[in-house]
């Protein structure tokens, strides 16, 4: 079987070897690149919303908030039915091997870090912990003039205490990536400056002054006891470079170099942090904005009648209900498109919003109409309900497009959905409209 594009955050790729299904329903649009595509990126999202949550389960809310809040590169449909994946369980199950193998190559990885930093030898200084303070005293990166006082702020004064086994991964990881960078591009760097950009300050070589009654402390390898603080680590080996190494230079090298979650732990965890949040905050969606409930093409979607808002995913439906909305008043929305005389009726049909709509769009307002309900059951009623409800266009604007409403669902894709039944739900209008489109095709009257 050919091998997807690799992926740069994980090494799975779809394979026989995975137990990745060759065809899955519902994929016939979509050719193996696209479906490579969609799994590499689907699994590698769910991956880290796995780390984000410490394996805890991904539901279907879960993707759908994910995607309503741009962290998905395809619809939740596209994923769970149209690639590889057979549904949120095969989804889970695949997520989860990803994280288990993580969790276990990150230990591993951790401990030969560890060991590799005892064999390094380098100074005792550069793992010891900082405290960051302000003090008034003589400057300590500029030169010393007439042994002039005044406030210096954020000097890291270096302690005795050794930092634990994370920070002593993140500045070992610092100290390394600079030390090669800027090699590279500028030849030998002093190891003070090397170990100052990898404990977050600017430690000076120590030199005699004049204007100052008692010389700096010396530390270890040549280096004084406190330091200002850098404004940041790309920053500073940006500097130190004499500006040949770009800050996204830095950023690109630790990716490369897969120390970017040890370099930068802080934006690692700040992106697993927004992520949770996208994925559990409640999708709701204002019926005045109900085009952006179009790329949700799922069966979760529940309508508040009282407050005229779509809420999509389980998630949302119990938000609203904790904030005091009336269950009474939230309907599955498939099911309230079915009823006959809906009694609900947000707004009188207002045609006129809809006089830019091309066909297509109408195609996209009926697939999304077919994910609610069964797909045998579309027909007038559901039309009349869900422009009753302010969610689309309704039957009269639909056919001053395709001539009747009949023409309209011909054209839905409906997979799946043979010719028998297919007629149950139809009104008599609808019968009539019918054999007037064959009697046009076939130029007489049926018979």
């Amino acid at each position: 079987m050919e091998q997807g594009v690799a992926n740069p955050r994980t090494r799975y790729t779809p394979s026989e070897s995975l137990g990745v299904p060759t065809h899955t329903p519902n994929n016939r649009t979509l050719d193996k690149r696209q479906k490579d595509f969609i799994f590499i990126s689907a699994q590698s999202v769910g991956l880290d919303l796995m780390r984000a949550t410490n394996g805890e389960p991904i539901s279907e809310s879960d993707l759908l908030g994910l995607q309503f809040r741009g962290f998905l590169d395809n619809s939740t449909e596209e994923i769970l039915e149209n690639s590889y994946f057979d549904g949120i369980d095969d989804f889970n199950d695949v997520a989860r091997t990803a994280y288990e193998d993580y969790q276990a190559e990150n230990v591993e990885k951790r401990q030969l870090i560890l060991s590799e930093i005892k064999e390094s030898k380098l100074p005792a200084i550069l793992f010891k912990k900082v405290e960051f303070v302000s003090v008034k005293g003589l400057s300590i990166t500029k030169k010393l003039e007439s042994g002039k006082h005044y406030l210096v702020k954020d000097v890291g004064v270096i302690t005795d205490e050794p930092v634990d086994d994370d920070e002593a991964i993140t500045r070992y990881m610092k100290y390394k990536l600079a030390k090669k960078l800027l090699n590279e591009a500028r030849g030998e760097v002093s190891q003070p400056r090397l170990i100052g950009i990898a404990m977050g300050i600017f430690l000076e070589e120590p030199k005699a002054d004049p204007n100052h009654d008692k010389p700096e402390r010396m530390l270890v390898n040549g280096t004084t006891e406190y330091g200002k603080k850098i404004s940041s680590y790309q920053s500073e080996v940006y500097k130190a470079s004499n500006s040949v190494i770009s800050q996204a230079d830095v950023e690109a090298a630790a990716l490369a170099a897969e120390m970017y979650e040890f370099i930068f732990p802080e934006r690692v965890k700040e992106h697993y942090r927004m992520l949770r949040k996208a994925a559990r905050a409640p999708v709701i969606i204002n019926l005045k904005q109900k085009e952006q409930a179009y790329q949700f093409r799922t069966s979760e979607i529940s309508i508040d009648i009282k407050r005229r808002r779509l809420l999509i995913g389980e998630t949302a439906v119990k938000s609203v209900i904790e904030k005091g909305a009336n269950p009474d008043n939230i309907y599955k929305l498939g099911q309230l498109l079915l009823v006959k005389n809906l009694e609900v009726n947000f707004t009188d049909p207002n045609h006129y919003a809809y006089k830019n709509w091309q066909k297509d769009d109408y195609l996209a307002y009926g697939q999304w109409l077919l994910k609610l309900i069964d797909p045998a059951k579309l027909n007038k009623n559901v039309l009349v309900n869900a422009t009753h409800l302010g969610l689309g266009p309704g039957p009269k604007g639909i056919a001053g497009t395709y001539g009747n409403n009949v023409s309209f669902f011909s054209e839905l894709e409906r997979p799946g959905l043979s010719q028998y039944g297919m007629y149950n739900d139809w009104e008599f209008q609808d019968f009539v409209e019918h054999i007037k489109n064959v009697a046009t095709e076939i130029g007489r009257r049926p018979t």
